[in-house]
């Protein structure tokens, strides 16, 4: 079984492109967004965390 892990830092509360209207009135953040396309590949494992301030 092969595994990969990949990071992805986005900037908090990052808004998710191309969305429906209801989905923009919704949930709109760019995490929920990639958290649920996950879930729709089959993701095994997703973590998320919020990160509120800058690295650099």
């Amino acid at each position: 079984m092969k595994i990969s892990t990949i990071l992805i830092y986005v900037e908090h509360g990052a808004k998710a492109m191309g969305l429906t209207l209801w989905q923009q009135l919704w949930v709109n953040t760019l995490a929920h967004q990639l958290m649920k396309r996950g879930k729709e590949h089959n993701l095994k494992q997703a973590l998320l965390f919020n990160v509120t301030l800058r690295y650099f």
